[in-house]
């Protein structure tokens, strides 16, 4: 109608028991109206899974899509996979309306407590992610925190770079 516009707002994240959601809403926008911005109830988009999850890995505690929305990437900071609490993030895409776990990232130099995973975030295309380990313990420097910088080619995510504080110290925690 004419001074209302419609769209889809689309909120991919949240945690349930170790699972993701992805809802999205719509919303109209009517300059003509007393009653200017009305929402449509949220409906689940899909329910994203790691392929090895385990009890207590954390699955979802950061979570982050591509403004394309075909990409979405997913921290489990708890992740048990090269020692306790390495930590990993899971990438998904879509095709249609079925998400797919595309890959399982962890960091080169993974240790047990680095919670590689605690914060996630990906570029608008979905070809660039970043991953925190707000515990990795750079130069020997307890808890000061790292950064992971991954690229994407087709389906192959390659980490690019660790980035962490020139002037890091204990218990920065620098990527949470």
């Amino acid at each position: 109608t004419e001074g209302s516009e419609t769209f889809t707002v689309s909120l991919r994240t949240g945690s349930v028991s170790g699972t993701v959601v992805a809802v999205s809403s719509s919303v109209t926008i009517n300059d003509t109206s007393t009653s200017p911005v009305s929402w449509s109830s949220p409906t689940a988009d899909a329910k994203l899974l790691a392929s090895d999850a385990q009890t207590s890995d954390n699955f979802g505690q950061s979570v982050s899509i591509s403004n394309n929305g075909t990409i979405a990437i997913v921290g489990s900071p708890n992740e048990d996979t090269g020692g306790t609490s390495t930590g990993a993030a899971y990438i998904y895409s879509v095709s249609g309306s079925t998400w797919t776990q595309q890959a399982k990232i962890q960091a080169s130099d993974k240790a047990s407590y680095d919670t590689f995973g605690y914060s996630v975030s990906i570029d608008s295309d979905g070809d660039t992610a970043i991953v925190g380990a707000y515990s990795e313990d750079p130069s020997g420097i307890t808890d000061a925190g790292s950064a992971y910088i991954f690229t994407r080619s087709g389906s192959t995510w390659t980490q690019q770079g660790k980035i962490y504080a020139s002037d890091k110290a204990n218990s920065d925690y620098f990527g949470d």
